[in-house]
């Protein structure tokens, strides 16, 4: 599959992702006659792996002219878009069953194997950034483990049971804290600073490693919360905080060279400010109290994950696509998708702290709905900008 392709394919994900997500919001106004577990594992799949997956797949394959012409590589991409087509139609139909099980796991394999085509293409490569993208593969590797571990696991009749949930959630933070940041990262420092800059981020990189690494210990808590998973949640927290200080620290001039002279600097502001509330959220998850809260805040979860999949990686790749595809979305369409954002992130958290807190309590489903519709109507509208670029 040729690159320009892929991206197409990218954003005509996140527009089905998004339309699966207000019909489950729906569901909590109105019959719609739908599987909700059944929905929202494909509304997962679809964004992870449809939109955000592809996405990062794309920007690395525009970084590297020896995979864009890769028979290998072209045929791995094309397939994983079959397996992301196979798991739309199977999950809605039967959730965690033979033929969605067989269409995840195909993706699984499948970007094993464009790992292993990236690292014997690109073996020549040195630099932080290469680095970078290397760890994210490998990420993305050990996140497999989670969705792998779920067959077994129903099979032994522990559907919705601790250890269910712990590889739902070893799988996200694999996927999103490991292979997802080091991509973005990969594809930041390649086009802040390009190829040249040798290991500079070498110790940070390292820190950011163990971090992750540690750091799955924060998903573990609610569960397992003895005193090692809590000194492993807490160093993970320390050790992320200073290898993003030091990464800032190398870059600081020329991000805030981007700030100041991007004509249009809203999303890079926005990114910045929701890694800052990514990070925020993680350091204070390691706290004794918050973890006990953490079992009965399911619309805290969810509000956290939609920060950092839609307030950051969805907006850095619709920055990075702005850049290299030099098309430009419209300010309206980037304000409208903020605004939502904050809007439906707000209605998740308020109504849940009020009634935590203080016992008040008021149905708030409707208008999370209607705010959500928003959504495609914004993606309508990118999905367009980019056909019509590419």
């Amino acid at each position: 599959m040729r690159s320009d392709n892929l991206i197409k394919w990218s954003y005509l994900f996140l527009l089905i992702a998004s339309v699966l997500g207000v019909v489950l919001r729906g569901s909590f106004v109105v019959d719609t006659g739908v599987n909700y577990q059944f929905l929202l594992h494909a509304h997962s799949h679809v964004m992870l792996l449809g939109w955000l997956f592809n996405g990062f797949l794309w920007l690395i394959t525009n970084l590297y002219q020896e995979l864009q012409s890769n028979k290998y590589w072209k045929w791995g991409v094309l397939v994983l878009q079959i397996s992301i087509l196979g798991m739309l139609v199977a999950f809605p139909i039967q959730g965690y069953a033979l033929y969605s099980i067989f269409f995840s796991t195909l993706h699984i394999v499948v970007s094993v194997f464009l790992m292993v085509v990236f690292f014997r293409t690109t073996r020549l490569k040195k630099g932080s950034s290469h680095l970078l993208l290397q760890w994210g593969w490998v990420f993305m590797l050990v996140s497999g483990a989670g969705p792998l571990a779920l067959g077994p696991i129903i099979a032994m009749d522990m559907a919705k049971s601790d250890l269910y949930y712990c590889a739902i959630y070893f799988y996200l933070h694999f996927l999103y804290n490991g292979c997802f940041t080091f991509f973005a990262l990969g594809v930041g420092v390649h086009s802040t600073i390009g190829t040249t800059e040798g290991n500079q981020l070498k110790k940070s990189i390292a820190l950011l490693v163990v971090a992750t690494i540690l750091g799955a210990a924060l998903s573990f808590l609610w569960a397992y919360g003895s005193v090692l998973m809590y000194a492993a949640g807490g160093v993970a927290v320390v050790l992320q905080v200073v290898a993003y200080y030091l990464i800032f620290k190398k870059f600081k001039v020329q991000l805030l060279s981007n700030i100041k002279h991007l004509k249009d600097n809203l999303l890079l502001v926005t990114i910045l400010v929701a890694i800052v509330l990514k990070i925020a959220v993680q350091s204070i998850g390691a706290l004794p109290w918050v973890v006990k809260m953490q079992v009965e805040a399911h619309p805290i979860t969810i509000a956290y994950l939609h920060l950092v999949f839609l307030g950051v990686f969805t907006l850095y790749l619709v920055y990075e696509s702005q850049r290299m595809l030099k098309v430009n979305f419209s300010r309206w369409s980037k304000l409208s998708f903020i605004f939502l954002l904050v809007a439906t992130e707000l209605l998740l958290v308020v109504p849940f702290i009020l009634a935590y807190y203080f016992q008040i309590a008021f149905s708030y489903y409707g208008l999370l709905f209607y705010a959500s519709i928003g959504f495609p109507i914004v993606f309508v509208w990118w999905f367009y900008k980019v056909v019509l670029k590419s």
